[in-house]
């Protein structure tokens, strides 16, 4: 109804304005009828094919279709060429302002509801004859997006494409959007809408309108990856009236759509499955198999089935095993469990307690790691809950056995003895001692510990022996001697000290133990294994630098022992030293010893001067006093190792007399800026060291390097000190100006002056920013003829008679730049002679 409604008032609207349209001579009218009106679903005609415009024909130009409410810009050619708008008269028909309006070729639109079309005429204002028409369709606004797709997913395994399609509304709007996509690393889209997916995930794709309005329509996607197997995992058996849960497994296993639906091909009564796959099922009065099958969600040409039997449940387990150990040297072992009653599922899992001393299979075989115990497991798989354990030792057999320990023991005393079980990963480490004599002799305990009878008057040999407990025929004997008691242990060696530099880092120490007739026999030790070590025999190796003691402890079980000191350390291999090469009297120095290797252990050495006290002294620590000279004296120093008197060394000084007076002279106390000047220092007395350091007082100013040349750098002044180092601390200072140097001088004033009057001159140095600007002036008469004051005012006297007189002006920076100006006095002499300039004084 609303449709019809509109295509009336459209025909209305068209036929009314037919008869307002102007007739233009050359060219026909288009008249836009209802059935050019674009309403509903109605697509506009095709445009007829572009023919090329003729010579001098006018063109209008601009895009064809524009959303209401939006401005479009046309421009008017002839042969190529755009025709300003000021010649041009632009009309829209149907001349609606409620639907569009132009102006210098900018058409304004209103928004609408449906689709209008007008007609833009542009005439020359020149030749109204010569004119343009130009259709134009104004679009309603896209007010909503619809983006549909046949599906809400894309298979990765599949096409890996998925077409969409939007729709705008109202219909008749300008259809054409951009599509894009959140995120291209999962699925792309191209400008028609086909999807193409990248990875697994969730995509959202956008059309947004072109029209200007900005309009979007969005789908959320899920790019999945496609189940293509199904298999299902589980027990294929379960008691009656239990429960078990079967898993579906995907392939791949990164498919997305995971999901299943299971079913049984029984009866509830039987046994039923819920979507999560937990077989529930029924008591039997037999044993019954049931087929359970799993369909994909995604795909339900995807299927699996899994035969499961429901027998009577499991009431009781039990384990069986040829024995209870596992020896390593065969490390399997084989159980059987046994469930009751027979028909109940003889299917059970097996588990360890430990999977580092041993591992069981599904089969229930054993495998031993380590030694240790372990509990194995059997339980029953149909979902009654029935288990067995069994407990199993893992171990080796013995193979050998050794006593070791001491060989004699005193009367009294005790020691232990070791019984040595190979392998020793044998499982059972217990052996039962005993002793071939009677209690007052000798007993011995579970652990080994040995004990000698006291009072005996001669030494007795015994024999103890060790008795495997796993197995009685393997055994071992081992004699031991109870002899008089070890009152003393002594230790000697050839030296107290080891050279870990040298080719023999060992030293070899021995043990007198006393009485001679007690056991002879001592265990070493060493207080610091990374500083050496000692062996069994008393060979001490030294390792690093350092300190050791090592002691000898007799076996007898008296604990008596003795303890030696023993010093690994780096001998001395040379020895230098050094110092001042010269030095002022009433001065001290240290002379540096080195002694190579650097961390050798003794780094003492001695001192020694071949000079009487009285020119220069040293102490044990290296310091040199010199007492004060009046002469040049050369002294030699001696230094000795403390450790290896035959390496030495020497160093010779040379002693000069202290310096009493410093004096500083220069060619010049003036310095251009950016030149250098060298000062000149002498100490008395002549044979002075006169060591000596320089300093400026201003080093913004000058510069003074350590050989005294002095270098300007901005005009000013700075006072320039040296001072001795030998310990005189004497000083001299020369004050020096920097600065930029005149070059000329300029003399102004009047040439002519009579007797008794007096003439100002001015005297100008150049350059502008010399330093110095006061001028020293002179003349070169006697004063009865002339005098010139400092500032430069000429007093001529009274009785002076006609002459020329010269005066000068020098520059008051010491570089004696002057001018001279020739000042004519008119005396008695009535007529004046021409003044000459005489010749300037040289520079």
């Amino acid at each position: 109804m609303k449709q019809s409604m509109k295509k009336a008032a459209l025909v209305l609207m068209l036929a009314l304005a037919v008869l307002l349209v102007p007739q233009w001579s050359n060219t026909a009218l288009a008249v836009t009828t209802p059935s050019d009106i674009t309403t509903g679903s109605d697509l506009p005609p095709a445009p007829p094919l572009p023919t090329p415009p003729a010579k001098g024909e006018v063109v209008i130009s601009g895009a064809k279709t524009v959303r209401g409410g939006e401005k479009l810009t046309f421009s008017v050619t002839i042969d190529g060429k755009t025709v300003p708008n000021s010649d041009l008269e632009w009309t829209l028909y149907p001349a609606d302002a409620s639907l569009a309006t132009i102006k210098s070729g900018v058409i304004t639109t209103k928004r609408v509801a449906y689709t209008h079309y007008v007609q833009v005429s542009a005439a020359l204002k020149s030749d109204p004859s010569r004119y343009a028409n130009f259709r134009l369709c104004i679009a309603p606004g896209v007010k909503k997006i619809t983006v549909s797709a046949p599906t809400m997913y894309v298979d990765l395994s599949g096409s890996k494409t998925l077409q969409l399609k939007a729709t705008c509304d109202p219909e008749d709007a300008i259809a054409d959007v951009t599509w894009s996509s959140s995120s291209s690393k999962i699925a792309t889209v191209d400008a028609s809408g086909l999807v193409t997916a990248r990875k697994t995930g969730k995509v959202t794709i956008t059309a947004t309108a072109k029209d200007g309005s900005k309009v979007k329509g969005r789908i959320t996607l899920r790019v999945v990856s496609g189940v293509t197997g199904l298999t299902i995992e589980g027990a294929g058996s379960v008691a009656a009236g239990k429960s078990i849960t079967l898993k579906a497994v995907m392939t791949p296993a990164d498919a997305t759509e995971k999901g299943v639906v299971w079913s049984v091909d029984c009866d509830k009564s039987i046994a039923s499955i819920s979507q999560s796959g937990k077989l529930t099922t029924k008591k039997v009065s037999a044993i019954t198999t049931i087929t359970v099958t799993a369909v994909s969600k995604q795909n339900s040409a995807i299927r699996a089935t899994h035969t499961v039997t429901i027998r009577p449940v499991t009431t009781g387990l039990a384990i069986s095993a040829p024995r209870l150990t596992i020896d390593l040297a065969s490390p399997t072992l084989q159980l059987t469990a046994k469930c009751i009653p027979e028909d109940a599922s003889q299917q059970v899992a097996w588990s360890t307690s430990n999977k580092r001393i041993a591992t069981v299979d599904a089969n229930g075989l054993v495998t031993a790691k380590k030694v240790g115990k372990v509990t194995i497991t059997a339980k029953a798989t149909d979902g009654s809950g029935r288990s067995a354990k069994i407990t199993l030792t893992v171990g080796s057999a013995v193979g050998t056995l050794e006593i070791r320990g001491a060989s004699a023991v005193a009367q009294g005393k005790t020691i232990t003895l070791n019984a040595v079980i190979t392998p020793a990963t044998a499982t059972n480490q217990k052996v039962i001692w005993s002793v071939d004599c009677g209690k007052d002799i000798a007993t011995i305990d579970r652990h080994g510990r040995l004990k000698a009878g006291k009072g005996l008057t001669a030494p007795v040999t015994i024999t103890v022996t060790a008795v495997s407990a796993e197995n009685s025929t393997i055994t071992a004997t081992r004699t031991v001697q109870i002899l008089p008691p070890v009152t003393t242990v002594a230790i000697s060696a050839p030296r107290n000290y080891i050279d870990v530099d040298g080719e023999d880092k060992t030293l070899q120490l021995t043990a007198r133990v006393l009485p001679e007739d007690a056991a002879q026999s001592v265990t070493w030790s060493t207080s610091n294994k990374r500083i050496a070590t000692v062996d069994a025999n008393g060979v001490v190796t030294a390792l690093k630098a350092g300190t050791v003691t090592i002691t000898a402890t007799a076996t007898d079980g008296t604990g008596v022992r003795a303890k030696f000191t023993v010093k690994v350390q780096k001998t001395v291999k040379s020895l230098t030293i050094s110092g001042a090469a010269k030095l002022g009297g009433g001065q001290s120095t240290t002379i540096k010893a080195t002694i190579l290797p650097k961390d050798a252990a003794n780094q003492k050495v001695i001192y020694s001067l071949n000079c009487p006290a009285s020119v220069a002294t040293i102490s044990t620590s290296g310091v040199l006093t010199t007492k004060n000279v009046t002469e040049i004296t050369t002294v030699t120093v001696n230094a000795v190792s403390a450790e290896n008197s035959t390496i030495s060394a020497t160093w010779t000084l040379v002693i000069y007399p202290k310096t009493t007076k410093l004096t500083l002279t220069a060619a010049s106390s003036w310095i251009n800026v950016g030149a250098s000047v060298q000062l000149h220092v002498s100490a008395t007395p002549e044979t002075a060291q006169m060591p000596i350091r320089w300093r400026s007082s201003n080093t913004r100013v000058a510069t003074v390097d350590a050989n005294g040349v002095v270098r300007g750098l901005k005009a000013g002044t700075a006072t320039i000190t040296v001072r001795t180092t030998d310990g005189s601390n004497k000083r001299a200072s020369l004050r020096v100006t920097v600065g930029i140097p005149a070059t000329g001088v300029v003399i102004t004033g009047n040439r002519i002056v009579r007797a008794g009057a007096t003439l100002r001159l001015m005297a100008t140095v150049q350059p502008a920013n010399a330093t110095v600007k006061r001028v020293t002036w002179a003349v070169n008469c006697p004063a009865s003829v002339a005098t010139i004051s400092g500032d430069g005012k000429l007093r001529v006297s009274a009785n002076a008679e006609t002459q020329i007189i010269l005066v000068t002006a020098t520059v008051n920076d010491g570089q004696r730049v002057s001018a001279a100006y020739p000042v004519y006095i008119q005396g008695k002499a009535p007529v004046p002679p021409t003044p000459t300039t005489p010749e300037a004084p040289e520079k």
